[in-house]
């Protein structure tokens, strides 16, 4: 038997599915991910380092679909921001979590730097949204070194 929330979560990747620019399926998307989660709808619940991981490559598809579409990216970002966010609030058990929530925003951002805008008119930098997300996790990252290519990427 499946949970309203399972039938939700089907909804709305039907509708993303059907059209990725469909940035009310998105917001439904997350309102799902994290009223659906432990809390029975009432609050809304951090996601775990796995769902929040799926949530994220799941995204990253869409985002590999169509960059210039912004609902994938903002979903992207924000499920960075808020694995970076409760890794630094300790809402995660164990040191190991830590690294997790660091190896997957270094892999998705590794990830990101691969993506290419495949129109020749266009410079890499004149995709507003590839470019932000570039940034956003690079800063996410927050070491020296990727500090230093969000300052220059930023240039």
């Amino acid at each position: 038997h499946r949970s309203l929330w399972e039938e939700e979560r089907e909804y709305a990747n039907t509708l993303i599915s059907t059209d990725l620019r469909n940035n009310s399926a998105w917001n439904h998307l997350w309102f799902v991910a994290h009223r659906g989660g432990g809390s029975g709808g009432s609050t809304s619940t951090p996601l775990s380092i796995k769902s929040a991981n799926t949530e994220a490559l799941f995204a990253l598809e869409a985002c590999k679909l169509d960059k210039w579409n912004e609902s994938p990216w903002r979903y992207l970002v924000g499920i960075g921001k808020e694995l970076v966010r409760n890794a630094k609030n300790s809402n995660f058990q164990s040191v190991a979590d830590v690294d997790k929530v660091n190896y997957i925003i270094e892999e998705l951002g590794d990830e990101i730097n691969t993506l290419k805008v495949t129109d020749p008119k266009v410079s890499q930098v004149g995709c507003a949204f590839l470019t932000s997300a570039r940034l956003d996790f690079l800063v996410m990252e927050n070491t020296s070194e990727s500090l230093l290519q969000a300052a220059n990427l930023a240039q």
